[in-house]
This record gives C-alpha cells, structure tokens and sequence, in this order.
C-alpha cells in the first residue's frame, strides 16, 4: 500500500488506516492533503500513492470510519472531502491503544538486542 521510505512495507500496510484516522481526527481533507501531511510528518519517510490511499478511504467509508462528500468551487474543481466520523474516533482511540502496547512488547522483548546484551 503506497510507496514507503525508509520501512518495511507490510508494516506500514498494517498501520496506513491508522495514519490516516489520525490525519482526519483533526479536521476534514481531500485525499492529497492527506497524503501531504502524512509525508510532511514522517520528515518525507512515508509517501502514499493515489492507488493506494484511494482504496483505503474508500474501504474506511465502507467501515463507516468515514463519510465523504463532493467540495466544489468556483476556483476549482471539485474534490472529494473525507471526514471521520464518531465511530473512526472510537477505531483511532482503540487502534491507538492497541499500537501502544505493541511498542511496549517489542521495547520488552528486543531490549537485550538494542543495548548489546543477548
């Protein structure tokens, strides 16, 4: 899913809805600023492409984690607008939790390799 700098694949795979809930908790946004954000805060280390952030939103709209709507203006053309919904708040805060004890686990159990003892 999306072209990834700098990590394995299958786990951002694993992590991309995530990503993306986080995004909108913060406010409504169309695709490509949500792709933007997502690479302007990983300091350029995660790049989405449009045939793969696509999909996702639509699956998170099939999950009911989002609805979408049509933003058109005078200026530009129209573009599709996702927003989370209550139930995307409740999968991002669980998710969430569930990520925090994944990191305390791998911490637990890779402590030995990351300060050279076995």
């Amino acid at each position: 899913m999306g072209q990834y700098s700098g990590f394995h694949g299958d786990f951002l795979r694993g992590n991309a809805a995530t990503m993306v809930l986080a995004i909108l908790s913060e406010g409504p946004a169309h695709g490509y600023a949500i792709s933007h954000e997502i690479q302007r805060r990983s300091e350029d280390l995660i790049h989405f492409k449009p045939s793969s952030l696509y999909p996702l939103l639509h699956g998170l709209e099939s999950d009911a984690l989002v609805t979408s709507d049509w933003e058109t203006s005078a200026t530009s053309r129209p573009r599709r607008i996702y927003v989370i919904t209550p139930l995307g708040r409740e999968a991002l805060v669980a998710r969430l939790e569930e990520y925090r004890r994944y990191d305390e686990a791998m911490a637990k159990i890779t402590w030995g390799v990351q300060h050279g003892g076995s």
